[in-house]
């Protein structure tokens, strides 16, 4: 198990029954490989897409001793909703995924590594929609990317699932920068009528 920091009833209950290390025959068996994305400490980081799109993981490669047989450590992972209880799709989503879940081991949460796991999704062809459920972590996560979408082109944009996207005065649809539309709109202090979605897509 990783270390636990002040992680949500949720969340704990996630985790508790997951292991963090998988084998080599394990990860072919149950997923793709969507390449390496970033280096940490000059060692590859590997992404994987669970074949069923139940979660994708981001890992290293280990080698067990003495036998030296590949293993993966597990750093993050993501988890998906099956099927999602969104109401209503906009119209033109390619390869939706909602977010249920999100942890990445304490000590390397400062790395940004879901940040780079949601890009390299989004570059592979899927779009990213938000948990109705947004804890304090996830919601500095999906401003974070707002702020630098600009640079790595992919798009945020607001929407709800009665009124559609948030648009502005003319009519376009807003791309979110973190800071242009208010909190308040986004998130809410309770679940109870939720139906305000954050949808990450490739510009």
């Amino acid at each position: 198990m990783p270390e636990l920091r002040n992680w949500t009833k949720d969340q704990l209950e996630w985790i508790k029954d997951r292991e963090t290390s998988m084998s080599f025959k394990a990860v072919d068996r149950l997923y793709d490989s969507l390449g390496e994305f970033m280096e940490r400490q000059g060692d590859p980081i590997f992404l994987f897409l669970n074949k069923a799109k139940h979660n994708c993981i981001a890992v290293i490669k280990e080698y067990k001793e003495p036998t030296n047989e590949i293993k993966f450590d597990m750093l993050s992972c993501i988890t998906f909703h099956h099927p999602s209880p969104i109401s209503k799709l906009p119209e033109n989503i390619k390869n939706p995924l909602q977010v249920k879940q999100v942890w990445t081991v304490p000590r390397f949460e400062i790395e940004g590594i879901a940040s780079f796991m949601y890009a390299l999704l989004v570059r592979t062809g899927f779009t990213i929609i938000s948990d109705k459920v947004q804890y304090l972590g996830g919601k500095e996560l999906w401003k974070r990317m707002a702020r630098y979408a600009h640079l790595n082109n992919y798009v945020i944009r607001i929407y709800n699932e009665d009124n559609g996207y948030i648009k502005d005065d003319e009519g376009n649809i807003l791309e979110y920068d973190s800071s242009n539309i208010d909190d308040s709109i986004i998130w809410k202090p309770t679940t109870i009528g939720q139906k305000t979605l954050l949808i990450l897509s490739q510009r």
